[in-house]
């Protein structure tokens, strides 16, 4: 029995598929050529804060002693148990009603984005909140004159626009939950070194700020 010819579609097909998972391994790789000819090019270690990096470190590695119980003993995912150390720090040094307020801004900002942003975009819920805070931001800087700028009116105007979107807003969350257990189930190694970044970034957030004499100096 003769097999069908060979137009050499499917070898093509192939090939792409492949070039496609390599592709963020050379992309990965290739920045951190970029990242470290750089750095030797311009001598950065001359210039590098280390009292800022051996505290981030030191910030890193308590992030990982808090995750450990969660991973070990509650069976929780590496990238989720360090999620959570980060949280409670967050939670402790800034307290909630602070954070409370920032998901309150989150919320309604990804709520208006998802009415501009169409649903098959990629990271939806990440573009939407962007255009979201655009807006509020425009909307804030056009009326900033006005005296009317008070959490009498911000707090219900943010939860009216989160009660009114909330069908949107529930559909877009599941709909990066679902994403966020995809890409940590892909890359677990990764996923929890990004949010390790991301929890190191967060300490700005924190009260008293590492950050106050660059936030003093940008006020002035």
């Amino acid at each position: 029995m003769n097999s069908p010819p060979h137009d050499g579609h499917d070898s093509g097909t192939g090939l792409a598929a492949a070039l496609g998972r390599l592709a963020p391994r050379w992309i990965v790789a290739v920045g951190l050529l970029v990242f470290a000819a750089g750095f030797a090019s311009h001598r950065m270690w001359t210039e590098l804060p280390w009292e800022r990096l051996a505290l981030s470190i030191v910030l890193a590695l308590g992030a990982c002693l808090v995750a450990w119980p969660l991973r070990r003993l509650a069976s929780v995912d590496r990238a989720l148990a360090v999620a959570c150390a980060w949280l409670f720090a967050l939670l402790f040094f800034s307290s909630l009603p602070q954070l409370g307020a920032v998901l309150l801004l989150a919320a309604a900002a990804l709520a208006i984005g998802t009415y501009f942003v169409p649903d098959n975009l990629p990271a939806r819920a990440a573009v939407a909140t962007c255009v979201g805070l655009a807006v509020l931001v425009g909307v804030a800087g056009w009326t900033l004159s006005w005296p009317i700028h008070s959490p009498l009116l911000w707090y219900p105007l943010l939860m009216a626009i989160v009660l009114l979107r909330r069908n949107q807003l529930r559909a877009v969350s599941a709909e990066t939950i679902v994403a966020l257990q995809h890409a940590v189930a892909a890359g677990p190694r990764w996923s929890a070194f990004a949010i390790m970044l991301l929890g190191l970034a967060s300490t700005a957030c924190w009260l008293p700020t590492m950050q106050v004499d660059d936030l003093a100096y940008h006020i002035d």
